[in-house]
């Protein structure tokens, strides 16, 4: 003899599984209060049949009145504590086996038990016309109605007379001993139209039913590859043409230095001095042109800067006409400055007209002034090459702000092959320092750079839709598992390019009835094998034991579960 205790919890299969599970043919099953498995008749016949599959002789011990009455309306004998069943087991009251009957058999007792009921209801009728309270007849009903049929074991009610289990007086007419039996084979009637009733919706209950759940399977879709243009004079986006506006962004750069000055100027000076020209010729004068040119001995040459004329010379006493002429040397610097004396050549003509005395010409003084010196000036290299070093800083500025995040509007990204130093201005231009006289200059250049920008969002909206029409129309695409990414950018001839890369997960679009109309009547392996492609599957059938798809419409239930995007990695 075994006797499992069940928890309240306990479900209708734990319950197989410990009659299955003992060695014993006797099994006892105690169920606590408020258990599962008491919840419904249902359970109790499926432990009947279980009993009899396995030649198990099965009790039910409840302290509950109502879970006893529904064990034996099942078929099962049933006993209040353990110690009761003990008890009839000693005095041979029970054999404890499930009967034959099944459902019919349970049906009965349930007939039985109604009559029971109704028989004690009639045990006491008041009648009225008497006067006085008098009870009627008692009501016997026959004994096979009396017994549970399957178990021998008594039905609370069953048989009752005025004093029975239920002892309830009702208000009415005097019923005669002949109209009480009359009435109580009517209450017989109806209990057993009530155990027809059970009985037949008992079957329905009891037919097989499965519940089939299908979930679809995400697939991963993509990559999908694209070139997609950025145009600056595009507005708006084109996803059939692939084109995207490119942003010009602006960025101001400025630079400035002092830079030293290399180029030299040559300064020089002519040498200056006064010459006497000396004349013998007593019969006129001689006129000295401005320009005339006298020069020293060794060719160093000069030339008068004024219009003299010499007098004539006295012939008694012999007095030689003198005049006295600024001079300038021809080739300026330091080689102009020639000592006095050392200037006493003229030309012929000149020498002739004052009579070619000795020393027609000569200077009393040395000559002076003449010089050679040089001075830093601006020149034009030093202020092209001022300007090719600003410039680069310019660039440099340009680069920096290209690459600061900062500089690109907010979910764009820069271009940097598209970025250029616009228009420089420089302060001062070329013309107005180019030669000044002066050891260093200071030059500011400023200037505009551009760089284009394009919206990473406007190139994921033509990749996503390229992806979109890429999804078999059979399938829908998880929007929130579309992932894109941006290469980058080109340009070349002006146009700019960006390479773009999509793709994401999808599921198949199921019909349900389809599905359904394809596993009717089949077993579970083949209706696992006929789903499977489709995704996850789930199949429960009720019972437990049962091993095919019902064909009843409403034995059998599909749902498919809306499929979810699975969890993708970052892109990295």
């Amino acid at each position: 003899m075994t006797i499992a205790y069940l928890d309240p919890d306990d479900e209708i299969t734990s319950a197989v599984a410990r009659l299955r599970a003992s060695d014993d043919i006797r099994v006892a099953l105690v169920l606590p209060a408020g258990s599962r498995i008491a919840t419904s008749r249902i359970n109790f016949r499926l432990l009947a049949h279980e009993a009899r599959e396995h030649q198990r002789r099965l009790a039910i011990v409840a302290a509950e009145p109502g879970v006893r009455q529904v064990a034996i309306s099942a078929g099962l004998p049933a006993y209040g504590t353990v110690a009761d069943y003990e008890t009839a087991l000693a005095e041979g009251r029970t054999e404890g086996a499930a009967p034959p009957g099944g459902a019919a058999a349970g049906a009965a007792a349930a007939a039985g038990a109604v009559a029971g009921a109704a028989g004690g209801a009639a045990g006491a009728i008041e009648d009225p016309a008497a006067g006085t309270p008098e009870l009627a007849s008692t009501v016997a009903l026959p004994a096979a109605a009396a017994a549970e049929p399957a178990t021998g074991q008594a039905i609370p009610g069953a048989g009752a007379a005025r004093s029975g289990a239920a002892g309830l007086p009702v208000v009415g007419a005097r019923v005669s001993a002949g109209g009480g039996r009359r009435g109580a084979w009517a209450l017989v009637s109806l209990g057993l139209l009530v155990a027809i009733v059970l009985v037949v919706g008992a079957g329905l209950f009891l037919l097989p039913s499965a519940t089939i759940t299908v979930t679809p399977r995400t697939e991963a879709t993509g990559p999908v590859n694209l070139t997609v243009i950025a145009d600056p004079g595009a507005t708006e986006v084109d996803t059939a043409a692939g084109v995207v506006p490119a942003q010009t962004v602006e960025v101001p750069l400025s630079a400035n230095g002092e830079f030293q000055a290399t180029g030299k100027k040559t300064n020089l000076a002519k040498a200056t001095g006064t010459v006497t020209f000396t004349s013998r010729n007593t019969g006129r004068t001689v006129p000295i042109p401005a320009g005339t040119q006298v020069s020293t001995g060794s060719g160093i040459a000069f030339v008068t800067t004024k219009d003299v004329v010499v007098p004539k010379a006295v012939f008694l006493p012999p007095t030689p006409g003198q005049a006295n002429a600024p001079i300038q040397a021809v080739t300026a610097g330091p080689e102009g400055n020639v000592p006095a004396g050392s200037i006493t050549r003229v030309s012929s003509s000149i020498q002739a007209l004052l009579v070619n005395g000795s020393d027609p010409v000569t200077n009393a003084q040395p000559t002076s002034g003449g010089a050679r010196s040089e001075t830093q000036v601006v020149s034009q290299k030093d202020y092209d090459d001022a300007t090719k070093t600003l410039m680069t800083s310019l660039k440099a500025q340009l680069d920096g702000a290209v690459a600061d995040p900062a500089t690109a509007p907010a979910g764009a990204t820069l271009i940097p092959a598209t970025a250029s130093v616009g228009t420089v201005a420089a302060d001062p231009s070329s013309a107005s320092v180019v030669g000044k006289e002066q050891a260093s200059f200071v030059l500011a250049l400023t200037a505009t750079g551009t760089v284009n920008a394009v919206s990473e969002a406007q190139l994921e909206q033509v990749a996503s839709e390229r992806l979109k029409s890429s999804v078999p129309k059979e399938y829908t695409l998880f929007p929130e598992s579309i992932q894109a990414s941006v290469g980058s950018a080109t340009v070349t001839d002006g146009k700019i390019t960006v390479p773009v890369e999509a793709s994401g997960q999808m599921a198949r679009q199921l019909d349900q009835a389809a599905l359904l109309a394809q596993v009717k009547g089949k077993t579970v392996a083949e209706a696992n094998a006929i789903l499977g492609p489709y995704g996850s599957v789930t199949i429960d059938t009720w019972p437990f034991y049962v091993s095919s798809i019902p064909t009843l419409d409403g034995r059998v239930t599909l749902t498919v579960v809306a499929p979810q995007s699975q969890p993708q990695p970052s892109a990295s």
